[in-house]
């Protein structure tokens, strides 16, 4: 009940949905990868509200995105034509 009551509640959180849960006796494990502090923050003030958390572990992770991750970087000339060579 517990889990199911937060996994609906990640749901709604667009930012939120790289966050997995374990939970022990009302103590909530919070694991996975944000890109910002207040994500964190946000998830952290989310599932201490549900009724019948009585802890948090927080065991999530920031990361950094560059723009040079989401984007493919374009190929040089020289390894345009080494891919078109035969």
């Amino acid at each position: 009940m517990l889990k199911s009551s937060i996994a609906c509640l990640l749901d709604r959180l667009p930012w939120a949905k790289r966050v997995k849960v374990n939970i022990r006796n009302g103590v909530v494990q919070l694991f996975g990868s944000l890109s910002d502090l207040r994500e964190r923050r946000g998830v952290r003030v989310a599932v201490e509200n549900v009724p019948g958390v009585t802890g948090i572990e927080d065991r999530m992770v920031l990361v950094e995105l560059l723009a040079e991750d989401l984007f493919e970087k374009p190929k040089t000339r020289s390894e345009r034509t080494i891919a078109n060579k035969p």
